[in-house]
């Protein structure tokens, strides 16, 4: 998406935003990806005020290192195009961990279902 639909899509979802750059850094290292911005502006509205989009980007930094471990996983194969920017798993990461740190019953349930998932599809 261009840049200024990707400002745009996080207006629209956080309504008007006086963190400019923060949000053009914040869209940019999503890679301008729809899915990625839908799902940091969720975190950030979800988590306000004591998450911002300056506060996500951090966050985001943070988690791009630890991407790699994710990513080069051998124990399994992730289903996915590996042309894909890796944004979306990044940003879903982070979701992840806020809802493991406060609801550790429900990050179980989500790890159990995706296990189970996963289980499922292999033996398809």
């Amino acid at each position: 998406m261009a840049p200024v639909h990707a400002l745009s899509l996080f207006e629209k979802k956080l309504g008007p935003l006086d963190q400019g750059d923060d949000t053009a850094e914040l869209a940019a290292a999503l890679e301008y990806m729809p899915l990625a911005i839908v799902q940091a502006a969720a975190y950030i509205s979800q988590r306000a005020p004591r998450c911002s989009v300056q506060r996500h980007l951090e966050d985001y930094r943070k988690s791009d290192g630890k991407k790699t471990s994710l990513l080069n996983y051998e124990g399994g194969q992730l289903r996915r195009d590996w042309q894909a920017q890796n944004s979306i798993i990044i940003t879903w990461q982070i979701s992840f961990e806020y809802i493991h740190q406060s609801w550790p019953s429900a990050a179980d349930l989500l790890s159990l279902m995706s296990f189970l998932t996963d289980r499922a599809s292999q033996k398809s």
